[in-house]
């Protein structure tokens, strides 16, 4: 928890060798439950969860979260 007693908020990629192909920002649950369903989906690629940077943390969403939810790379 956060000092305004929000969820942590945190940032998972996935990434096909040096390219990232999917981008999801999200409260902890969320993000590790997206996480899991990465994992499972692609197995063979590395999948990363961090925390969002603290400057990140109190800003309202972006278009990671809204604009494009699975966060892909391509249209």
């Amino acid at each position: 928890m956060t000092a305004g007693g929000s969820s942590e908020r945190r940032r998972v990629r996935t990434w096909f060798g040096r390219y990232q192909i999917a981008d999801y920002i999200g409260e902890s649950a969320y993000a590790d439950r997206y996480e899991a369903a990465m994992r499972r989906r692609f197995p063979g690629l590395e999948i990363t969860n961090e925390p969002l940077p603290a400057a990140r943390q109190d800003q309202e969403l972006d278009g990671i979260e809204t604009g494009n939810p699975l966060g892909l790379v391509w249209s």
